[in-house]
């Protein structure tokens, strides 16, 4: 599709540089100033015509989404690590904007995903309880080192005899721990309430070894299973595949491709509290059946990883729960 305007906006929170071109003419216009969002809305106002902007993706991309979705015709959030034509020469805001919309122009942008949809504002609860739970469990292996520093059982509730610095230590650290269990408690009502009200989330729930944190985290990285053309870029998105590399008909080997952590953390997770800790289910059946076929235990947890994404994608295309008395292939995925 051809647009009469093609922009691209250099944003900071000091100043925002905008570079425009026609639809027809090369020649391009540059201005910077200092950072608005009124003024930019205004601007993109004054433009008649067709409007395709873009902008990196940042801190502050899903905000800018939600406020400049509406005043445009498209809205790209472009890939950085892509943009290489910007490390080239000479670098300001001008610049980079300037070399921005051209890859915009020529269609040479990778979009990166955002939404208006609120479901993409789970992920801030996921990131943040993450975060978390690894300071409280920083603090948790703090306080066993202190205690086997000196040689003694860290499940000890304090030091005997003259310890007056590790007593001091060891007192901060056990309000820090209270806090965090008081608090993880907290995070954990959060979390059932959030999935009461959304009913994706219950349907998730019907995986083996996902429970309302897990059905959550899922949700809020795929937010649109629509985005997803096939089951293949979802298992290249959780980074369960490699990528071939080919050239001149001779194979190079395979490479990882660019995939969420944050995803790929949970559906291992999953993976490993159904076939592991979990109870009996499908998913440990067939992770059993694929260690009786000679399948090392990492490469049978990989393959039921890569079921959980299956699962994950038919349960949010069908918008059905997981009947596993209908689980019938022990094929490998």
């Amino acid at each position: 599709m051809n647009f009469d305007h093609y922009i691209a906006v250099d944003w900071s929170m000091a100043t925002m540089a905008i570079a425009r071109l026609t639809g027809v003419a090369e020649r391009m216009s540059i201005v910077e100033q200092p950072t608005s969002m009124t003024e930019l809305k205004m601007y993109l106002k004054s433009l008649k015509g067709s409007k395709i902007l873009t902008i990196e993706e940042s801190n502050h991309a899903q905000w800018f989404y939600v406020e400049i979705s509406a005043h445009v015709d498209k809205l790209i959030i472009c890939d950085p690590h892509r943009n290489h034509l910007l490390s080239d020469g000479p670098k300001n805001d001008k610049v980079d904007a300037s070399k921005l919309v051209q890859l915009l122009k020529a269609g040479l942008l990778k979009e990166v995903f955002h939404s208006t949809d609120d479901i993409i504002y789970l992920r801030k609860l996921s990131s943040h309880y993450q975060d978390f739970v690894r300071a409280g469990v920083m603090a948790k292996n703090q306080r066993s080192a202190l205690f086997r520093s000196y040689g003694l059982c860290h499940k000890q509730a304090k030091f005997n005899g003259n310890h007056a610095i590790e007593d001091f230590v060891l007192s901060r650290l056990d309000e820090q721990i209270a806090l965090f269990e008081k608090s993880k408690e907290d995070y954990e009502t959060k979390f059932k309430e959030v999935g009461k009200k959304i009913p994706s989330i219950k349907l998730l729930k019907s995986i083996p070894g996902v429970g309302d944190i897990h059905a959550v985290e899922l949700l809020a990285q795929i937010v649109d299973v629509k985005r997803f053309s096939s089951i293949g870029h979802l298992y290249s998105y959780a980074g369960l595949i490699r990528h071939e590399k080919m050239s001149g008909g001779r194979h190079y080997g395979n490479r990882k491709p660019r995939y969420s952590r944050e995803l790929k953390r949970v559906v291992k997770m999953i993976a490993y509290i159904a076939v592991v800790r979990g109870a009996e289910n499908k998913l440990a059946e067939y992770y059993r059946h694929l260690l009786e076929k000679g399948m090392a235990e990492h490469d049978a947890r990989h393959a039921c990883s890569r079921k959980v994404i299956a699962y994950v994608y038919g349960i949010l295309k069908t918008e059905r729960k997981l009947d596993q008395s209908k689980f019938k292939s022990l094929k490998v995925v």
